[in-house]
């Protein structure tokens, strides 16, 4: 099975927003975005509330394993370059 939604012409920032938007409309205190050195978003972090108090939590974005996925999906005829 190829990724979903692999390719956009959305730009990242927005993207971003929208994640802030909807981690905020679900209860999130605080969210932060890293940036790696390359000045590229490498996770998203944020604290919610639980029924266990609040916990914080940190999704990773690994933007290297994913472009080999694509590579590897393009040459066997999966997706389409781009």
């Amino acid at each position: 099975m190829a990724l979903l939604n692999y390719s956009t012409a959305i730009p990242a920032q927005r993207t971003l927003g929208d994640i802030q938007g909807v981690l905020a409309a679900y209860g999130a205190r605080r969210i932060m975005m890293e940036y790696g050195q390359e000045k590229q978003p490498i996770a998203v972090a944020f604290t919610i509330e639980t029924p266990f108090g609040e916990r914080p939590f940190r999704l990773p974005c690994n933007i290297h394993a994913v472009q080999k996925a694509l590579e590897k999906q393009r040459k066997a005829g999966k997706i389409q370059a781009r």
